[in-house]
């Protein structure tokens, strides 16, 4: 690989498991300054290695994890990014997805002197995948087969000499539940894409990685002071040291999704007599100080009680009542055994069965053949929990395939059709990979922008690395420095609508939940544009969501949009403008479309079930939570998705992206196999 290339060590890692062996290819195989690194790289692998054929069970299905340029420098959130055709989609399971996770086991990848690692085929028998800088091979793992992912992690661990970072799959992934996650550590998983259920169809039960190098950058000193500058922009000073208040700019945001200070945690952790302690955790070289609590004894003994981050620490009702708390003891210890087990917890509880049993008319013992009195109970968690990882019973199997089958096949009752289509949304949801498994997604809950990244991400449609730049900015920010709707407060959202887009109103309409506003898709693009390149790089998207947005350290409360050019410029040596960015973005977007189109996506797999317009009439939105007398139609869906087929290149009439765009946007080979390879009849 070239010299040049700083922030890449330099090699990719190329795994065939069908016929056991391991190739290293260079890094630059691929075009790094097209693609970069992270999701970009991924997605032209896929592109270029994945046969659109396979399904995601398939040993033809190919699995990357990537790091980006910036993995292992002093600023980047040490995450591994995910792809792969994924199973997480009823009826249709075989759509290219993507998700991340964080902790150092990126980090570490690039340490032992690897860029990534691409998976292909299935082994013969239980595998995992070993790496000690340059040796790198794939051993037996028959013994490992059937440990939850605390004990293969553990083992695997002690193997290393205690120095290894370790991915792993539970045994739900063995199973290929479509709740399975791929586990980093006690809570860093791949919470969208059914990726363990992938890993597990290959025989894949975990990697080990230990290095020993270092990642190259072109300018130290400009690094040194740009982690100074975040530091000072975004983390917390020695005189905000409360208990109370989290370790980043955004104590807004963070106190709504881990509400840990009326908690019983919280109060336990408070008392001189209590046994727990609670501490900030954050990924490798966190530039936030930390976006999640650990949880564990302060004498030491036993293991820790787990880890809370993002949803996790957001009470679940039905096990508040049942257990008499509110996120304690019981609360820690179902998320525990979901990490062992390797479910997906946010998907299955706070963000699934949760809400389901709360709609109150939907699981029944005559639909489910199950009795749902003592639903939330530890033994009926623990019950259910082991039912779905293990599929042992119907009810276990039917919601291991995902909601849309529980729902619609197995319990079928109208109510329950109804609930899915209403807060799920999109009518074909699977060939944008959000069908079956992910979390209860209402489409106006990131404003009238949502709904079109709901519709149209390849992200298991819950985009969240499209929410933060508006939700942040308008909810988000710390009402005791900034309240909302005070004179600076809309002085700041007028400055970022305006630097940004030119004019004030763009905000002002989102904010304002205008279902007809023009610009809705000229911000949706921006967003796809903004969050394609720290996925990229890759930086830390929730960090990088509140950074860029707002600070309590500057005078008029304003973070930096331009910190990711800023890092890739001081660790690649390479500038990187707003048109840059802008124009990988579309190439980004361009790209994942044109994997979804070969797998046969159009227009109609854009469109929203008719549901959605009931839930969403002026009748029930009315003195809602979306603060609006305007309710959705249709005709105000269909003119929002037209806008944004015009701005993003696309044929209105079919959704295809436009041969034309493709020769714009630089990549007219796309374009040509789509034609030549495929069939697809693009338009000009």
């Amino acid at each position: 690989m070239a010299d040049e290339y700083y922030g890449y060590v330099g090699t990719l890692l190329k795994v065939d498991l069908t016929n056991m062996t391991v190739e290293k290819i260079p890094t630059d195989t691929y075009d790094l300054d097209k693609w970069i690194g992270g999701r970009g790289l991924g997605s032209i692998i896929q592109w270029t290695e994945c046969d659109p054929s396979a399904g995601a069970l398939d040993p033809e299905n190919v699995l990357t994890f990537l790091t980006g340029p910036v993995t292992g420098t002093m600023l980047d959130g040490g995450r591994t990014f995910v792809q792969a055709v994924s199973p997480a989609g009823y009826p249709d399971t075989g759509s290219f997805a993507r998700s991340s996770f964080g902790s150092s086991f990126a980090p570490e990848m690039k340490f032992a002197g690897y860029d990534g690692i691409i998976f292909k085929g299935k082994a013969p028998y239980p595998v995992y995948f070993y790496i000690n800088d340059d040796i790198a091979e794939i051993r037996d793992a028959r013994d490992l087969w059937g440990m939850d992912n605390f004990a293969v992690q553990n083992e695997l661990y002690r193997r290393s000499g205690n120095k290894a970072k370790i991915a792993s799959i539970g045994p739900a992934g063995e199973h290929m539940s479509m709740f399975s996650t791929i586990l980093s550590d006690e809570s860093s998983a791949t919470g969208m894409g059914s990726f363990g259920a992938v890993m597990g169809s290959k025989n894949l039960k975990a990697i080990s990685i230990q290095g020993s190098g270092s990642v190259k950058v072109a300018d130290p000193q400009g690094l040194l002071d740009l982690v100074e500058y975040v530091q000072n922009l975004c983390c917390r000073k020695l005189y905000e040291t409360t208990p109370e208040a989290p370790a980043n700019s955004y104590v807004g945001s963070w106190q709504a999704s881990l509400p840990l200070t009326d908690t019983d945690l919280y109060k336990e952790a408070r008392d001189p007599e209590g046994k727990l302690e609670i501490a900030y955790t954050g990924c490798y070289s966190c530039p936030w100080g930390g976006c999640g609590y650990g949880v564990r004894f302060k004498d030491g003994s036993g293991m820790s009680l787990g880890q809370l981050r993002c949803t996790e620490a957001i009470p679940v009702s039905a096990e508040s009542a049942a257990c008499g708390e509110y996120v304690g003891r019981a609360h820690m210890r179902r998320l525990t055994l979901n990490e062992r087990l390797g479910l997906s917890d946010c998907n299955t509880w706070f963000q699934g069965l949760d809400p389901i049993f709360q709609a109150g008319n939907i699981l029944t013992e005559e639909n489910t053949g199950i009795d749902w009195t003592d639903f939330g109970t530890e033994d009926f968690t623990r019950e259910l929990m082991y039912s779905v990882a293990y599929q042992t019973t119907e009810v276990g199997k039917a919601i291991a395939k995902g909601w849309r089958y529980f729902l619609e096949e197995f319990v079928g009752t109208p109510e329950a059709k109804y609930f899915y289509r209403a807060i799920r949304g999109i009518r074909n949801s699977p060939k944008h990979n959000g069908g079956g498994v992910c979390g209860w997604y209402i489409p106006g809950a990131y404003l009238a922008p949502g709904l079109l990244r709901f519709a149209t991400s390849n992200l298991n449609a819950t985009d969240i690395r499209c929410t933060g730049a508006e939700t942040y900015l308008l909810f988000g920010s710390n009402g005791e420095l900034l309240p909302p709707g005070s004179d600076q407060w809309q002085a700041l959202v007028d400055g970022n609508s305006t630097k940004l887009f030119g004019t004030p109103q763009v905000y002002e309409d989102i904010r304002n939940w205008d279902w007809e506003s023009e610009y809705i898709a000229p911000f949706c693009k921006w967003n796809h544009q903004f969050k394609s390149l720290d996925d990229s790089l890759i930086f830390c998207y929730i960090a990088m969501s509140a950074m860029g947005i707002y600070s309590n350290y500057t005078e008029d409360h304003a973070g930096d949009f331009d910190i990711t050019k800023k890092l890739y410029a001081v660790v690649t040596g390479k500038e990187f403008t707003d048109e840059d960015e802008a124009a990988f973005g579309d190439r980004m977007f361009l790209l994942e479309r044109a994997i979804l189109t070969r797998q046969g996506c159009d227009r109609s797999d854009d469109e929203l079930f008719d549901e959605v317009y009931e839930e969403y009439s002026a009748e029930n939105l009315e003195n809602s939570f979306y603060q609006t007398e305007t309710g959705l139609t249709k005709e105000h869906y269909e003119k929002m998705l037209d806008a944004w087929y015009e701005v993003m290149g696309f044929d209105v009439a079919s959704g295809l992206p436009k041969l034309s765009t493709f020769e714009e946007q630089g990549v007219p080979e796309i374009a040509d196999r789509l034609v030549n390879e495929y069939g697809v009849q693009l338009p000009a």
